[in-house]
């Protein structure tokens, strides 16, 4: 198989794949790519390219090696999906705070990479990225923490946004995308961020009513 840096005209760029997307999930998405994308709600379906284990092991840790190289921060941009988003919910590619103001602050840390949260999360309802879409996620919360099934350590909703941060394996969303065999598939964002850049990011989530 033959691996090669598209540039994102078709298929994503590769570049800072295990970054942005984690290994966890892309073990599962190279298993197999239907279970996150499909023709029918996407425009464009990648094959299932029957890999073995160990070859999916081989295929990662290649994409590891690359993804730790310099060059020069492209891509300039986290991956996006764009079939997989109306028009009207692809994200701007503003990186700094238009204020002070700790809301406008966590939109820049947002929309920044990294992290690189829009990347795979949207910000429009119904719309499913790779992790779950962020609509509502102040009210969405607060209901989360009250659920007996919630097993975090989250007193109110905006603990349960900081630990979805810092600390993802807390409580996994339901849905066969976001994780599997008690780990989520988010990648280690919290330790790409500074505690007050975690505190601005919350901040912005919660306005999502």
């Amino acid at each position: 198989m033959i691996l090669v840096r598209s540039g994102a005209y078709y298929a994503p760029d590769l570049t800072k794949i295990t970054q942005q997307r984690g290994q966890a999930y892309l073990h599962q998405f190279l298993q197999d790519p239907s279970k996150f994308y499909s023709e029918q709600r996407h425009g464009r379906v990648m094959p299932n390219l029957q890999l073995s284990d160990e070859q999916i092991t081989d295929v990662i840790a290649f994409l590891t090696w690359v993804s730790n190289i310099d060059n020069q921060g492209w891509p300039p941009r986290p991956i996006v999906v764009s079939a997989a988003l109306p028009e009207a919910a692809r994200p701007a590619e503003a990186t700094t705070a238009a204020s002070a103001n700790p809301v406008a602050l966590g939109e820049a840390v947002f929309r920044r990479s990294p992290p690189g949260c829009f990347g795979c999360h949207s910000t429009t309802a119904g719309t499913v990225l790779v992790g779950p879409s962020l609509a509502g996620i102040g009210t969405r919360a607060a209901a989360v923490v009250a659920d007996p099934s919630y097993h975090g350590s989250a007193k109110s909703a905006a603990d349960y946004i900081r630990e979805s941060i810092a600390v993802p394996n807390a409580y996994i969303v339901p849905g066969p995308t976001f994780g599997a065999g008690g780990q989520s598939f988010m990648p280690p964002v919290g330790a790409q961020l500074k505690p007050d850049e975690i505190d601005q990011l919350v901040a912005y989530l919660a306005t999502f009513k």
